[in-house]
């Protein structure tokens, strides 16, 4: 049967299903009806196939179901078939609705990571801004460091009892200094008045 369909020429279905409802038992015309049959079977085997195989073709299914329209029998198997073809429906309808709502979701997670992002943008600027000035702050503090120890040194300075004396006799010879050069310096003013 494989074989047989893969050599099949084409046929047409209308025809084919006017033969095949000629040839039906409804037919008064025996001999009609077994012309119509012989015409059917030369038809199919032109074809390359057999009745029985031209009868599952989707198109010739179609037209002999339009001509003859034919009662079939509900078989449990095609009743549970169908069940199953509505349950899966089913299924199908609320898992789209889930794909919908899970779309919609990450749509807007995707909205808000954009926002965040922008955010996040800002916030590094801000960050750069701080490091900047944080950098320029700890210049000034390392400047203002080395003055506060000098600063620190100068008041810790605690000098010893030769040292005040020394400074003393330093500070009486500038005083003298002073006194004898203002001396000299009146005399020689009040020589040349």
């Amino acid at each position: 049967m494989a074989q047989a369909q893969r050599q099949c020429k084409p046929m047409n279905a209308r025809r084919f299903a006017g033969l095949f409802a000629g040839s039906d038992t409804n037919n008064a015309s025996e001999e009609e009806a077994l012309a119509k049959f012989r015409l059917l079977r030369r038809m199919t085997g032109e074809a390359g196939m057999r009745i029985v195989d031209a009868l599952e073709l989707p198109d010739v299914r179609q037209a002999v179901d339009a001509q003859l329209q034919p009662l079939r029998a509900e078989s449990p198997e095609l009743r549970e078939a169908l069940e199953r073809v509505d349950t899966l429906g089913l299924e199908l309808t609320e898992r789209t609705r889930d794909v919908c709502r899970l779309a919609e979701s990450l749509k807007r997670s995707e909205e808000t990571v954009e926002g965040q992002r922008a955010e996040l943008a800002k916030l590094a600027q801000q960050l750069r801004t701080q490091e900047q000035t944080t950098e320029a702050l700890r210049r000034d503090l390392a400047k203002l460091s080395v003055w506060s120890k000098r600063l620190h040194d100068l008041w810790a300075w605690k000098p010893s009892r030769w040292a005040i004396l020394a400074l003393n006799v330093i500070v009486y010879v500038l005083c003298w200094l002073i006194g004898l050069g203002l001396g000299v310096m009146r005399d020689w003013i009040g020589g040349h008045l």
